[in-house]
């Protein structure tokens, strides 16, 4: 049996008290795989100030507890705010094993990450898993999704669905200088741009159908800063322009999917304004009469849902593709299940507005209404 190694990246902003967490998370998953001799984690503050010590201190103590014979930890503070891409790309530098796991301070893995990601591994370039979201939704339906959304054509027409490199083991000499010597500004859509290169340039993945990882939300990710998440896109298209990561009519297609994300990252910041507007107008009374169903039962159809049950409004059901999120705790029905029993149906995804609107209204009756027409009817009335 093949002895295994690897070096995990953290970033750590404003995170020090996550980190003996981290370390204790990862020792207790490395002790479940025999063959996994050395772990190596790299710990690169990425705050703009110097932590006064307590960074490194909390690495000395950490030191003092471990086996050095299989753990090492190290702690760069620099006093530099490098951006998370930055970060990883100077921790990748003191990188000294054969595997890399890139790592967010927030997530979570679960004890048997490191087994059942080795095992799925075998000859392959790198790993991902399946995972949860914060809420226990899973990140992947089945495995069939999980190898679609890695394939050449989605990453083309969608970029490739992988939601944190929490998912992904990789083999650290195949990351490529073009992805360390273009480090984006805006956080966002780095880890995005590697598992891109990697794919279009024909890297073998595997696929581990556990769910062995959770993406924590803590209202600071970079994916719900919707302006920042519009910038490291654009970032990303010139990276992929400049260096001709990708040419011909892959990249036409790919450019207009960056353009049709950025379109949409800039919208959802105004849903946010009009959230703002919406729940600090007292007395709201426009189209309480109505009840409702909401289809798109994402980000917005789940935040309206919640809105509009606070304020007295009849909400039926939800009608979503996703079968994960029937077990959401929303009562949601496929778009095959409509029934012609509410007066309006508030639709969440604009830009596929006009199709979803035909769709549904050859199952219903109901007046069929985009989100943010709705919500500032509900503001001006």
């Amino acid at each position: 049996m093949d002895e295994l190694s690897i070096s995990i990246i953290i970033p750590i902003y404003k995170g020090e008290m996550q980190m003996q967490r981290l370390f204790r998370m990862f020792a207790e998953s490395a002790e479940v795989v025999s063959n996994l001799k050395n772990v190596e984690i790299v710990f690169v503050n990425d705050y703009e100030k110097a932590d006064s010590g307590c960074g490194k201190h909390i690495v000395e103590e950490i030191w003092d507890s471990i086996n050095k014979d299989k753990y090492s930890v190290k702690y760069i503070d620099d006093g530099k705010h490098r951006g998370i891409h930055g970060a990883r790309v100077r921790g990748l530098g003191e990188a000294k094993y054969k595997y890399v796991l890139f790592f967010d301070q927030d997530d979570y893995i679960e004890k048997s990450y490191f087994l059942t990601q080795f095992n799925s591994l075998g000859n392959n370039d790198f790993v991902v898993c399946n995972g949860y979201w914060h809420d226990k939704q899973l990140i992947y339906s089945s495995v069939e999704q999980q190898k679609r959304v890695l394939s050449k054509e989605y990453a083309l027409k969608y970029l490739p669905r992988v939601i944190s490199p929490g998912q992904v083991i990789v083999k650290k000499d195949i990351i490529p200088d073009v992805w360390c010597d273009n480090v984006l500004k805006y956080n966002g859509n780095d880890d995005n741009l590697l598992w891109l290169i990697l794919i279009m340039n024909g890297y073998k993945w595997a696929i581990n159908g556990h769910a062995e990882y959770t993406h924590h939300e803590n209202g600071l990710n970079a994916s719900y800063n919707w302006e920042e998440m519009a910038r490291s896109k654009e970032e990303t298209l010139e990276v992929v322009r400049k260096e001709s990561l990708i040419t011909g009519n892959d990249f036409h297609i790919y450019s207009s999917t960056i353009k049709r994300y950025v379109n949409k990252y800039y919208l959802y910041k105004q849903y946010d304004k009009l959230f703002v507007e919406l729940e600090d107008k007292e007395n709201v009374s426009y189209g309480k009469d109505h009840r409702y169903a909401i289809y798109g039962m994402g980000i917005y159809g789940k935040r309206l849902w919640d809105y509009a049950l606070e304020n007295d409004y009849a909400i039926e059901y939800g009608i979503d593709r996703d079968e994960n999120t029937k077990e959401d705790g929303y009562p949601v029905i496929g778009l095959e299940d409509v029934r012609d029993d509410v007066d309006c149906i508030i639709v969440t995804p604009v830009f596929s507005y006009e199709e979803i609107k035909n769709k549904l209204s050859k199952c219903s009756n109901a007046d069929i209404v985009r989100m943010d027409e709705w919500m500032k009817k509900c503001i001006t009335c």
